[in-house]
């Protein structure tokens, strides 16, 4: 009779060990599933940013409208870059001009034809300036397709120790085509482009 209850409490020692263990696993499986589940949802939330064609920059976003803005932000940002920052280097000139003209209508043609008979471009070669273009703001407004947006920067203006500082403000529509190019990596494209302002202040 002793063996028997002995056989019996062993029976049952096994499967209380049993039973934990499928329990575990489960409980286990579980919790490795909802991890992969929320890192990917992280995942999701991370773009990345290229900066001045040089270098990747995550960024963080809530949602996908966010990313799309971090997107819309930089494209006007390096659009800008196209046409006002600059070595005095003119084939290199030349490169960021076409680039800009290639993702934009006629109207980026026709500002870079007026800073072109200004003499803006050739002074900066021939006088050995360089310039650097730094974004204030830039608001778009979404509920039109294309987007309207109001760019601010200021263009330091630098040869030597001499500087001068000016403010550009500009305007125009975008659009994500959804299609990139060899002449348009980006996709984006401007339209209906206009200098608003472009005065010194300092």
């Amino acid at each position: 009779m002793k063996q028997l209850f002995s056989i019996r409490e062993r029976e049952r020692t096994w499967r209380i060990i049993l039973i934990s263990v499928v329990v575990l696993s489960f409980i286990f499986s579980g919790f490795v599933f909802i991890q992969s589940k929320l890192l990917i949802e992280e995942s999701k939330k991370n773009i990345y940013v290229l900066i001045n064609d040089k270098s990747l920059v995550k960024a963080k976003a809530t949602d996908i409208t966010n990313s799309y803005d971090i997107l819309t932000q930089s494209a006007i940002n390096h659009f800008n870059q196209l046409i006002y920052a600059h070595v005095p280097d003119g084939d290199q000139m030349n490169k960021q001009l076409r680039e800009a003209v290639n993702m934009s209508d006629k109207s980026t043609s026709n500002l870079i034809d007026s800073y072109l008979e200004s003499g803006f471009y050739k002074s900066l070669i021939s006088q050995n300036y360089y310039t650097i273009l730094t974004t204030d703001t830039i608001q778009i407004n979404y509920s039109s397709d294309p987007h309207y947006f109001k760019y601010k920067g200021q263009l330091k203006i630098i040869r030597g120790d001499q500087s001068s500082l000016r403010e550009i403000t500009n305007e125009g529509y975008i659009q994500n085509t959804g299609k990139s190019s060899m002449s348009n990596e980006r996709g984006y494209y401007i339209s209906k482009f206009s200098l608003i302002d472009d005065k010194a202040i300092q």
